[in-house]
């Protein structure tokens, strides 16, 4: 078993585990949703159990409609989502919807787990270019991809490369040629630098240059001539992207959740929509206890 040691900080402040789930939000790799509701009800259900209590139904739905917007799933905004048993939304819609329920709260980070997995080319790069759009508002996004194609690659403002839990590299995209070029002055004498740094046309695609640097013999030296400041993945006159959050000064929002009379009001209500819409289901559910 792995034990890992060290501190939580944002912005230079120490933090904790309550800290950081009153302040982000996660979007997981796989989509679950109730099959049986509509794209609106979903985002309105989510809405008024996770917005601050103090908003207005009416600022609630407003809320819910300008994500609608943002995420361009207005023109299935009253098709149901769709499960195994019925037909519904596509795999780009649902990761989509995935991506509405977190921005719902606003985050000031968001986590997202392989966010482009299981789509098209098309559909991957609409999802980068909202999460691209929606960071300049204020949002520090984090997402880990699996060889991202050159189109996606450059949408990212950042990226580190993790080999075995060491940081090999970490910085934008741009400064992958310069560190490619230190990594090869700097291990010249390495069987490995002829097949994997002499040449790296710009036609190939960064990030699988990047792959390769994680996967060679000298990656555990390459961790620590980075830690130790031997080897820069920026030029001394870029300044590197640092990631700062919206709340300053150690001070952090107040957590808001509905209230329980609230909550049983709202699962009750959609308990009776599932009744609805999948009688059948249900009442196998309760005549097999």
């Amino acid at each position: 078993m792995h034990r890992i040691d060290g501190t939580m900080r944002i912005n230079g402040n120490p933090t904790n585990s309550e800290i950081i789930r009153r302040i982000s939000g996660y979007v997981p790799q796989e989509d679950i949703f109730p099959g049986y509701l509509t794209v609106y009800e979903h985002l309105l259900f989510h809405a008024a159990l996770r917005c601050p209590a103090s908003l207005e139904d009416s600022d609630v739905r407003r809320r819910v409609h300008t994500v609608l917007n943002v995420l361009d799933l207005n023109k299935c905004a009253q098709s149901r989502i769709g499960d195994e048993f019925n037909r519904g939304l596509s795999g780009g819609e649902k990761r989509r919807l995935s991506l509405a329920e977190e921005l719902l709260i606003q985050p000031a980070i968001l986590f997202l787990d392989e966010p482009t997995t299981g789509l098209d080319s098309s559909s991957a790069k609409s999802i980068l270019f909202a999460l691209n759009e929606y960071s300049r508002h204020g949002t520090t996004v984090l997402m880990s991809l699996h060889q991202p194609s050159v189109s996606l690659y450059r949408i990212l403002d950042n990226v580190i490369v993790l080999s075995k839990g060491k940081v090999i590299f970490d910085g934008p995209p741009s400064a992958v040629p310069l560190y490619i070029d230190r990594v090869n002055d700097m291990f010249a004498s390495f069987e490995e630098r002829s097949t994997l740094f002499a040449t790296h046309p710009t036609s190939d695609n960064p990030a699988d240059l990047l792959l390769d640097v994680a996967s060679c013999m000298v990656r555990s030296k390459l961790a620590h001539a980075i830690a130790e400041d031997r080897l820069s993945t920026t030029d001394t006159n870029t300044p590197k992207i640092g990631i700062e959050v919206v709340y300053t000064h150690g001070i952090f929002p107040e957590h808001h959740e509905a209230t329980i009379w609230k909550q049983i009001r709202i699962l009750f209500s959609r308990l009776c929509t599932a009744a609805l819409r999948r009688p059948a289901l249900l009442l196998l559910q309760y005549a097999g206890r």
